[in-house]
Parts: structure tokens; sequence; C-alpha cells
């Protein structure tokens, strides 16, 4: 779905080595043209791009970033207006190939996601040892979580089941970042 089609061309291209605190504040920069409200910012980055920012002094000195979590736990948030930067392993690898995409910057408008969980027949519902619709406060997002037992064969299933779809929401509400 985060692709040149969808989102346009790249936001900002540059190499895992050179990015760092400097490049994040341009990204905050385009963001606010772009007039995304100031919350709801998120910078998802291939981890290579992470690893660069924890190298960062701006990041890694306490006394810079007011917060020891880059040392202790390789967690930096709330970093010039986006509430949670985001490492992927390999993101590179989820995309399609020739786009060179790195990672994007989006406001939480730019892809909608809906679950719709499906109950099951009143006949498999009877059979279930455990059935349970969890709605997460927060977001909406239901999920459902069963457990079933097979007595032929002494197992124990247990499932968690999402169904979902996604679309683009606000298109001017994501980014791309590459790293050419």
């Amino acid at each position: 779905m985060i692709t040149a089609a969808n989102f346009g061309t790249s936001a900002k291209a540059v190499a895992a080595a050179a990015f760092g605190s400097d490049e994040i504040a341009d990204l905050w920069e385009k963001g606010t043209v772009a007039q995304w409200p100031q919350t709801g910012r998120s910078l998802v980055l291939n981890h290579t791009y992470k690893t660069a920012l924890l190298k960062d002094p701006a990041f890694k000195a306490a006394y810079a970033s007011g917060d020891t979590a880059a040392l202790r736990k390789a967690e930096i948030k709330n970093a010039y207006g986006f509430e949670d930067i985001y490492a992927v392993p390999n993101l590179v690898n989820y995309f399609p190939a020739g786009e060179d995409l790195t990672g994007w910057i989006n406001h939480k408008a730019a892809v909608l996601t809906a679950t719709a969980p499906i109950l099951p027949a009143p006949e498999v519902l009877r059979l279930l040892a455990k059935f349970d619709l969890i709605a997460e406060p927060k977001t909406g997002l239901a999920t459902i979580y069963r457990t079933q037992g097979n007595a032929q064969l002494d197992q124990a299933q247990h499932l968690v089941e999402i169904s979902y779809d996604a679309e683009i929401g606000v298109q001017s509400a994501l980014q791309r970042l590459t790293s050419s």
C-alpha cells in the first residue's frame, strides 16, 4: 500500500549512515507544511536508520535528550513531534522492489483500518471451551480468541483471529522516505 503510486515522490532521500536528528527535524517541517496536526504523527524506519539515530549524540546522551531510554531500551519517543518512532527489521523486503523505500512519516489518518469479527455458527460456538471477542479500547480494533479441543487426538488449540481490511485514508497524511 505504501508505494510511490499511492503516496507520491519521496519526502526525503538519505542513506542510513547519514540519518540523524537533523533529518527528523526536516521531516517535522514536511509534516507541518502539509498541515498535519501536531499530535498523531509517527515515523517508521528500516532498522538500519534507527541504528543511526541511536548513535546520534542528540539521542545517545541523556543530557541532550533528557531521557536515558535510548541507551537503556533502544527507544526513541516523542522526538521532534513524532509520538512514535518504529523500527522494522528489513523493512525493504516488504515493499515493491525498485522503490528504495526505507520508511515513512505519517499522521494517523493516512491509512484506515477496520476489523470485522466473524462469529462462529451457534453449533460451533457451543463446542468451544472458550470464546472471547476483545475490542482494544484505544483503537477499537476487534480480535477473537477461542479455545477448542480435539478429544480423539488429545489436543488443545488456542486461536487468535482478526479479520481486517485497510485502505488509503488521507493521501497527503503520509510521506515516503527512500535511500535514493
